[in-house]
């Protein structure tokens, strides 16, 4: 019983943790998967890209860049965001709690969000056509299935 009890700011309350069984072993390995997708992902991106990229340079200088679209580009247009995604699915399958599980859904979502929203919108005005045409060739986030070779190879080999 004190293994779904603990002690809160507010006194005791129950812990959504997810019951053992045999997907217990999946839930360990798949969580180790993502997170290790995911940190590969982010450590090849950031070395493809650039530090001064991520950084957000486009928005201080906007004469000096460009869609990129080779490497991983061609493949995923937010690679970064993709790392981020992999890792916190799994970390939250790593962590077993419930409640972890769940809100792990509501991550891609709200970065789908706030790319439409905001990231793209600016790229749309910056670049016009070219970005939409790009934006309808390339998903944000999971490669297609068509495209899961040159994505493990980017994952492997960084090229």
């Amino acid at each position: 019983m004190s293994d779904i009890w603990c002690r809160g700011p507010c006194g005791l309350h129950e812990r959504p943790t997810i019951p053992t069984g045999w997907w217990t072993t999946a839930f360990t390995v798949l969580g180790w998967y993502w997170v290790l997708v995911g940190a590969v992902l982010w450590a090849r991106s950031v070395s493809t890209f650039g530090v001064d990229n991520l950084n957000l340079l486009y928005v201080y200088h906007p004469e000096e860049s460009r869609i990129v679209d080779s490497s991983i580009y061609s493949v995923l247009r937010h690679p970064i965001y993709a790392s981020a995604i992999r890792v916190w699915v799994g970390l939250a399958l790593l962590n077993g709690n419930g409640n972890s599980v769940i809100f792990s859904v509501f991550v891609p979502l709200g970065l789908a969000g706030w790319i439409r929203l905001v990231e793209e919108k600016e790229l749309i005005e910056r670049f016009g056509q070219s970005y939409i045409d790009y934006r309808k060739r390339i998903p944000a986030f999971w490669p297609k299935l068509r495209d899961s070779g040159r994505f493990f190879k980017f994952l492997f080999t960084g090229s």
